[in-house]
């Protein structure tokens, strides 16, 4: 979900705007107070559709980090830039072999 907040001026006060992304995971919060509240919902929007183009998923093989653990944030640097950037390690698999 991300939120937009907009300040009312004939009332004084701030309000906040949602937009659902569809995906779970902690509440987006625009930084910029926007000066009305169809400008902060149509920020909202655009910030929801550039997070659902960043989504993406694949695998990765390391050998000799046995510290990386699932739930972990990866920070991948050296590849295209499509896939540098922080990742999300939802599964990790070790292979011991002799």
């Amino acid at each position: 979900m991300i939120e937009a907040r907009y300040f009312d001026r004939a009332k004084g006060q701030q309000h906040v705007v949602t937009h659902r992304t569809g995906y779970t995971g902690p509440i987006r919060r625009l930084r910029t107070c926007y000066p009305c509240e169809q400008e902060a919902q149509a920020a909202a929007a655009s910030e929801s559709d550039r997070l659902c183009r960043t989504m993406g998923s694949g695998s990765l093989s390391l050998e000799g980090h046995p510290e990386i653990m699932a739930g972990q944030l990866l920070l991948l640097q050296g590849f295209r830039d499509e896939i540098n950037g922080t990742w999300h390690a939802a599964t990790v698999t070790y292979c011991y072999e002799k």
